[in-house]
């Protein structure tokens, strides 16, 4: 009987375990996203990758090892979509938090000169080499993919 009772409330443990760790997966995403810590790649509506700064930093370190000409802002967009896996696309949608501005961009906009600038709290701003001074977006939380 005891050890009937040591399993139950074994199994209990273990399905609340897993429950908290869902939820608390879930509200790390959902603050990261709303503070723009965490930029949301969708297609179709649907979540297909969550990408941090210290991803891009990372992306960046491992670009500028194979010779790659990176500035130490940030990666390219292009390089960016490239690496999340949609180097074909009609166009995407890059949604900001300050201001709610976004801008649509066609797979023909989207070049080197289109960079993501990495800011030190751990935000991510979209702009044009050579005009740093005024983001495109700032504080990215979404890019919407179309294809």
């Amino acid at each position: 009987m005891k050890e009937k009772k040591n399993i139950v409330i074994s199994i209990l443990l273990i399905i609340l375990i897993t429950a908290g760790s869902y939820l608390l997966e879930s509200v790390v995403k959902k603050q990261g996203v709303n503070s723009a810590k965490i930029i949301k790649i969708t297609e179709n509506n649907k979540v297909a990758a969550f990408i941090s700064a210290e991803v891009l930093k990372q992306l960046m370190e491992q670009y500028i090892e194979q010779g790659e000409k990176i500035t130490d802002k940030g990666p390219s967009l292009q390089l960016v979509m490239n690496a999340a896996g949609y180097s074909n696309f009609k166009q995407i949608v890059v949604k900001g938090k300050v201001d709610n501005k976004s801008i649509t961009l066609n797979k023909n906009d989207i070049n080197d000169k289109l960079e993501l600038y990495l800011e030190n709290n751990g935000t991510v701003n979209l702009y044009e080499k050579g005009n740093n001074s005024n983001f495109i977006v700032k504080g990215i939380t979404e890019i919407s993919v179309e294809k």
